[in-house]
């Protein structure tokens, strides 16, 4: 009867977190936020103990890629009878504001999703920030790697190759005005050949050295990326 009552409470705070994440809150309410490298961090929460068929007090580290110091920080695993030891396997880590209860909905400030390494996001994950922001795609480290897609709090979107946590490769930058970039990127800069779609011009192909077109244009025509 006890693991019963226990299983409905990790239910209810599961959908809790999950409708947290797709109620919409303006950006401009809090201050947007991207994962960085961060620092570690141990966390000390209630867990249930499958071996102990009891809730316990698990004390593990995890990675703060937010750098949040006040913010709590909370693993929720995907499965109900995880391990206590540590972040580890499936499972999404949760930053509140402080002060406010598990189950609090209202109070999450973001979301990070997928296979967990001893609180270390590796692999296919997602992320989610309540300003706006989110990303899906590949993980390395707790940072974008490999193909993602990202959208940033002020509508910029980026989709293509990432490497430690910035664009790197080739990829698709869309501003918010509507302007386009197809090409190649080099530590978070167009850098290299790509082709420019501005909003209210004809496009052009050029060449990029961190961010700054060098050399001359090559005009195409057209609107439309």
């Amino acid at each position: 009867m006890k693991n019963a009552a226990a299983l409905v409470l990790w239910i209810l705070w599961t959908f809790a977190a999950q409708a947290e994440v797709l109620k919409p809150v303006p950006a401009s309410h809090v201050q947007a936020a991207l994962p960085g490298k961060g620092s570690a961090r141990v966390v000390t929460q209630l867990m249930w103990d499958s071996g102990k068929a009891r809730l316990v007090r698990a004390r593990f580290e995890v990675r703060d890629v937010l750098d949040l110091p006040e913010a709590e920080v909370i693993w929720r695993p995907d499965a109900f009878s995880a391990d206590v030891e540590g972040a580890t396997g499936p499972g999404t880590l949760v930053w509140m504001q402080p002060g406010a209860a598990a189950y609090q909905a209202g109070a999450v400030i973001a979301t990070l999703k997928g296979g967990f390494e001893n609180g270390v996001l590796q692999g296919q994950g997602r992320y989610w920030h309540r300003s706006g922001a989110s990303y899906a795609g590949g993980w390395r480290d707790g940072a974008f790697d490999g193909a993602g897609h990202l959208h940033r709090a002020d509508g910029t979107v980026y989709t293509g190759a990432f490497r430690a946590g910035l664009p790197h490769g080739e990829g698709k930058l869309v501003a918010r005005d509507g302007t386009i970039y197809r090409g190649s990127f080099y530590a978070g800069a167009q850098d290299g050949d790509g082709t420019l779609f501005p909003a209210q011009d004809r496009a052009f192909r050029a060449h990029w050295r961190a961010g700054t077109q060098v050399g001359a244009r090559q005009v195409i025509g057209g609107q439309a990326g």
